[in-house]
């Protein structure tokens, strides 16, 4: 199976062959995907360098020439170095800038604090223009690197480092997608998730679901997504779950507390993500000893669930 990298960067190169505005740039970075571009796309292919920052500029270049430029790096180096270029230009500018992070949360389990992705949702989320994708499996990855190659405007998608289960059955489809799926049927306690914590979410209801407890399972896929297709699922929920591999500050669970909030809808959220108010995590080990460690692993879960029902 393809890893997310390149699941996205070769349904971007098929797309590339036919149309030459389509343009890759790389801070130094290697894959199968990339050799693609290099060797029939040689045009379309940028590698420039440990120089994010230079990057997003030269990105904004081609970006205002007419050319559709997909921007990849290290997911921390491509959001927190180049942040300040990515806001006056990309969002501010409303360029046709789609950034794509390789490494969500710890997807980097054995680089330390330097690799980790954890702030990367909250700084893209006070970002103008910005779409935000936010892909569980290689079905999404695609059907997003469609979208985004055929929609205009600045994009930042969060890809994992690693290869993860398939979760829609080899199909996904962006036409009439509100944002979010439901994976399991809607139940008074319900798991909101994103990303690698997906399958972590339905692990979790399906361990439930023997003990005889019913659990259903949300997959936000895509920020900001239509605030009237989940409220109307929300109101058959009594208790919400929000799991994250994300500090707490401004990641999904701050979205949905905020949604909720404004509307002047209550309902109690409990909330699953990093708390590194006393520092970052140096510690090393497997992505689910990593977040044992950090409290938001299955079997603090399953502690929390049994706890409510």
């Amino acid at each position: 199976m393809l890893t997310m990298r390149d699941a996205f960067f070769l349904r971007i190169f098929e797309k590339a062959k036919h149309n030459s505005d389509i343009v890759v740039l790389t801070s130094d970075f290697s894959a199968p995907s990339f050799d693609k571009f290099r060797t029939e796309l040689p045009g379309q292919f940028v590698n420039t360098g440990i120089s994010e920052q230079n990057t997003l500029l030269v990105a904004t270049g081609l970006s205002l020439s007419g050319k559709i430029v997909f921007v990849t790096s290290i997911a921390p180096f491509i959001t927190m170095r180049c942040f300040e270029q990515t806001r006056l230009f990309a969002a501010d500018m409303n360029l046709n800038i789609k950034i794509v992070a390789i490494g969500a949360g710890f997807s980097y389990n054995t680089a330390g604090p330097t690799h980790h992705s954890v702030e990367d949702i909250a700084l893209m989320r006070t970002l103008p223009n910005m779409q935000i994708f936010l892909p569980c499996c290689n079905s999404q990855v695609e059907a997003f690197a469609e979208f985004c190659s055929e929609t205009p405007g600045p994009a930042y998608v969060r890809l994992d480092r690693m290869t993860l289960d398939e979760l829609y059955g080899g199909s996904f489809s962006c036409a009439d997608n509100p944002g979010f799926s439901i994976l399991r049927d809607v139940t008074p306690l319900t798991i909101v998730s994103t990303g690698y914590m997906v399958k972590t979410a339905l692990n979790a209801a399906a361990e439930l679901g023997k003990q005889g407890v019913s659990v259903g399972v949300l997959d936000i896929n895509r920020l900001p997504l239509n605030e009237t297709d989940l409220f109307a699922v929300l109101k058959d929920i009594k208790q919400l779950m929000v799991m994250e591999e994300h500090v707490k500050q401004g990641g999904l669970g701050s979205y949905i507390v905020d949604l909720l909030s404004v509307n002047n809808i209550q309902l109690p959220v409990k909330r699953f993500a990093f708390d590194f108010s006393k520092g970052y995590y140096h510690r090393y080990g497997s992505r689910e000893e990593m977040h044992e460690d950090c409290c938001i692993g299955v079997k603090w879960i399953l502690k929390e669930l049994e706890n409510n029902v």
